[in-house]
């Protein structure tokens, strides 16, 4: 039994319900708090070494160890970048946003 606007609950097996209200971002965060980034682009010394440091430039630091993970993908072609950054403010997460998305080797960004 699904609600009739339902829309994923028939799918998924169960029901979000209606009535839920979007969230911006603000209202997700409690900050100041670690955010995650993730960054995917092809596997390439320069595309490593340049995200680096434009993050640690940003950030006027270099990173620990315990905030950038750096996988390869199964295939080798691609490697993936997990930055756990302290934020202070929304202003904060948009600017690394918008500086990671600016990377010309970057292909996605979560």
């Amino acid at each position: 039994m699904t609600h009739k606007d339902d829309k994923a609950g028939p799918m998924l097996g169960w029901s979000l319900g209606t009535g839920m209200d979007k969230k911006e971002i603000k209202d997700l965060l409690e900050l100041p708090s670690i955010y995650t980034f993730k960054v995917i682009g092809e596997a390439n010394q320069a595309f490593e070494s340049e995200l680096r440091a434009q993050v640690e430039h940003k950030l006027g630091r270099p990173l620990q160890e315990q905030e950038c993970a750096v996988r390869q993908s199964g295939g080798g072609k691609y490697l993936s970048f997990t930055f756990k950054l302290n934020m202070n403010t929304l202003e904060e997460i948009y600017e690394m946003y918008a500086l990671l998305k600016a990377n010309k080797g970057t292909r996605f960004l979560l």
